[in-house]
């Protein structure tokens, strides 16, 4: 479990999950309401699908209704970019859209429409490989997804994004992503040196990210995460017209 960090106010994530859960139960379709969570690297996506899902659970009374998927498990196996052409330049890119198994995850997508049981990957970061054991369950009906490429506007994720009944995008500033990734990168021994890290996210994480925000979804609705003060911005809704551009999500007046 990711708790709520200085980023998010535990009222603040109720509010949504009480929405989440309001138009799960007007879904009259029976099909699973699937939420997908994107950012650039280092915007907080975990830091909020986590707890979201939890919260979720704790309005709805269950402690099963909603899940929790990571995108992470659809990383192309180490073993499997060796084999493919210029293995260097995929390692120094690995995370990258063209690093990841598109196909699988939109199956993947497509199955919880499908059917009761969905396996899917996870990721083992101390192999830094794909590893088996993600199930999302029968009685799991609200399915939160939180990735880098879950909103991507290109197929074969298209229509895993297409599906998505909302579409979260976390919002943080570039400056601020960059330092926790810097962080990250050093803490998890992914860099040892803080100008290898720092490199680490320019040079590979933020491109990205910024691939993600130019070939991205319009998002349903858009958050910032914040470290001071703690807050997270009131949801902003399609019909209060988000104009989508390749650098952020601006409210537009009426």
């Amino acid at each position: 479990m990711l708790a709520p960090t200085n980023s998010i106010m535990l009222s603040e994530i109720d509010e949504l999950a009480e929405y989440i859960y309001a138009r799960y139960q007007a879904n009259a379709d029976g099909r699973r309401f699937i939420v997908g969570v994107a950012g650039i690297p280092g915007s907080g996506k975990s830091t909020l699908a986590y707890p979201l899902t939890e919260a979720v659970n704790r309005v709805s009374g269950r402690t099963d209704l909603a899940t929790c998927v990571g995108g992470d498990g659809w990383h192309l196996s180490q073993a499997q970019l060796r084999e493919m052409e210029d293995p260097a330049h995929l390692f120094a890119r690995r995370g990258a859209h063209f690093t990841f198994d598109g196909i699988g995850y939109a199956r993947f997508v497509a199955s919880l429409d499908e059917k009761d049981s969905c396996p899917f990957p996870l990721f083992s970061h101390r192999e830094k490989d794909p590893a088996d054991g993600g199930l999302v369950l029968p009685q799991n009906r609200i399915v939160i997804i939180e990735g880098l490429y879950v909103h991507l506007n290109m197929q074969p994720w298209r229509s895993a994004a297409a599906r998505l009944d909302e579409r979260i995008w976390v919002e943080t500033a570039r400056d601020e992503a960059r330092e926790r990734l810097v962080r990250r990168h050093l803490s998890e021994g992914v860099e040892t040196l803080r100008e290898n890290a720092i490199r680490r996210a320019e040079d590979s994480d933020l491109i990205n990210g910024d691939f993600v925000i130019e070939n991205s979804l319009t998002p349903t609705r858009v958050y910032g995460l914040h470290s001071s003060p703690s807050q997270l911005m009131p949801h902003i809704a399609v019909s209060d017209r988000i104009q989508w551009s390749a650098s952020h999500a601006t409210l537009i007046p009426a």
